[in-house]
């Protein structure tokens, strides 16, 4: 008799990916799809402002006939601006809806990107595909001379440019003709699968089976920091932010559950070569190598507060990973050069964890995704209540074995220093929120599991079959996703605010047209990615060469009553 047919133990967790997938690309299409950034747009919204006040004025009109007209502008005002404010959901929708449709009708709809650092990304695509290179290259750095006009600035150079340059000729495969624009804001579209792909491989390490890391990967992939900044026509290098320490904590969790030190040799060198990778897409990657470290550090304490015999070896696993990754970056940088990503790294990073005293004003307490953030506020940003909840259970059961001298999984403290660093640091500035998300989905991950390996007790509790009871844990688990997937659908449509508009094309394109070559526009520093990118003009700076003292006396000049006084 043949023995039934069993499928590879890999299938299951292909589909499981899919889930996540296809929803989450669904969702981040929404600024292609809905979202109307044309003229349409502009004309759409003051037709439909216009015949909500005419609806209130007809209203006013019939029930106070005899009031003078002072008064009755004054109700219709008052009762237009609490009609604007109580529907304001299906006002926005009645303004994408007759915008795509005007837009379709003229035919001349174009998509912009989303924020401002996706222009920087832009031109320098654009100069990778005319000149091969962002510009002059020097070790691990650029020299971009639209920078800093007209000295020019040397900035480190990235990969992320250059996988928006492939991702443009691939799209240009299908959609011959479409503009450079339209095609790098699929880049977050094709990266989101590695994400998820790295996320199911951070749950194998942790031991979970496929349907509890397909539906924690549903959750995360929902967080509204995290559509907001993954959407289509985001193209920035948000993702790799997601990317890489979950990779490198899928690897680094591996190692430390493996008994057997080749295993775990070169699963701590995989973890490294991440990191190693992470150097060349954020400035910030020292970052998650010093959680990685207190975390490893945080384990052995651990171990010795519970009497583990090898309360030693996490220590010798950092030592283990500092010394590979050094290898890897001088295999990638040379000597020099990795001190010089070694220092810049570190100079980054204190700019938002260690502010001090300025000479000159501190611009980056202008930019409004480095504000501070509130508790509810981080916390609905990072997947709402059910993903935070279920993220902290894990930690809350390992800290209660931990009073019982019951020690915890080396998982549990390496994801829960994980997430109480970038949580505390996500208050301090709402953009890092994005940075809890690898360790609350692996931690949410954790609790489905526990769930999900007690169906057949629950079911002997119950006198049910056990069946039953996985039918039960799939259902709600399903049903749970569903709100998820609503939520952050309704997430999208409220925190997309394109910035860049048809004015703003208009008008950096003809400055690119009428003006000279070597010309310098003197501007805010939040605009000066869109000219370096539309108008091909330098600027005295912008968001990624952000100067205290260019600003305060630009400031000056703008603010000046006298106009000789202000060129002085």
């Amino acid at each position: 008799m043949s023995s039934p047919r069993r499928w590879p133990a890999w299938l299951p967790w292909i589909l499981g990916a899919l889930i996540p997938i296809l929803l989450g690309i669904w969702v981040r299409l929404y600024p292609l799809t809905h979202h109307v950034t044309s003229d349409a747009y502009d004309k759409s919204t003051l037709l439909v402002l216009n015949r909500v006040r005419m609806a209130v004025t007809a209203q006013v009109e019939r029930q106070y006939p005899q009031l003078p007209p002072e008064q009755k502008e004054r109700i219709i005002q008052n009762l237009f601006q609490e009609m604007v404010r109580k529907d304001n959901a299906k006002i926005r929708k009645a303004f994408d809806t007759l915008g795509q449709n005007m837009a379709q009708a003229d035919g001349k709809d174009k998509h912009y990107l989303l924020a401002s650092d996706s222009y920087y990304y832009l031109d320098l695509t654009e100069r990778i595909l005319t000149d091969g290179s962002p510009g002059k290259i020097k070790g691990s750095q650029y020299f971009n001379d639209r920078m800093l006009a007209p000295v020019g600035y040397w900035e480190p150079q990235t990969w992320h440019p250059y996988i928006g340059a492939w991702v443009h000729r691939v799209v240009s495969r299908f959609s011959p003709g479409t503009d450079l624009m339209t095609n790098v804001g699929f880049t977050p579209l094709i990266l989101f699968p590695l994400v998820i792909a790295a996320f199911l491989l951070g749950c194998w390490a942790c031991g979970h089976h496929w349907f509890p890391g397909s539906i924690a990967a549903t959750f995360m992939a929902m967080a509204p920091i995290y559509l907001k900044r993954s959407s289509y026509g985001w193209y920035d290098n948000d993702t790799y932010s997601i990317l890489f320490p979950l990779l490198g904590m899928a690897w680094l969790i591996a190692a430390v559950g493996r008994r057997d030190r080749k295993t775990a040799g070169i699963f701590l060198t995989l973890c490294a070569l991440t990191l190693a990778l992470y150097t060349q897409f954020w400035y910030g990657w020292w970052f998650i190598l010093g959680i990685m470290a207190i975390g490893l550090v945080a384990i052995g304490i651990v171990r010795k507060m519970t009497g583990h015999l090898q309360w030693r070896a996490p220590l010798f696993t950092t030592g283990g990973l500092l010394l590979i990754l050094g290898v890897f970056l001088l295999l990638f940088y040379g000597p020099r050069h990795s001190i010089d990503i070694l220092f810049f790294a570190w100079g980054e990073l204190n700019k938002f964890i260690l502010p001090k005293l300025r000479d000159w004003p501190d611009l980056f307490i202008m930019v409004g995704e480095l504000h501070n953030g509130s508790l509810l506020e981080t916390i609905r940003q990072s997947g709402g209540w059910i993903f935070f909840v279920g993220g902290l259970w894990p930690l809350v059961w390992a800290f209660r074995g931990l009073l019982r001298k019951e020690p915890p999984s080396d998982r549990s403290v390496l994801l829960g220093t994980f997430l109480l660093v970038t949580f505390i640091l996500s208050l301090g500035a709402q953009r890092f929120s994005l940075l809890c998300l690898p360790a609350l989905g692996l931690l949410f991950s954790e609790t489905l599991q526990v769930l999900w390996a007690q169906r057949s007790l629950w079911a002997e509790r119950f006198k049910a079959p056990p069946r039953t009871a996985t039918v039960l844990i799939v259902s709600g688990s399903l049903i749970l996703t569903a709100f998820s997937v609503a939520h952050g659908r309704g997430s999208v449509a409220k925190n997309l605010n394109t910035i860049f508009n048809s004015a703003w094309d208009r008008a950096l394109s003809r400055i690119e047209q009428e003006t000279p070559t070597e010309s310098i526009i003197n501007a805010w520093w939040a605009p000066g990615h869109f000219i370096k990118a539309i108008a091909k003009r330098g600027v005295l700076f912008d968001g990624a060469s952000i100067r205290g003292d260019i600003a305060y006396w630009l400031t000056q000049a703008y603010l000046s009553p006298d106009e000789d006084k202000a060129v002085d």
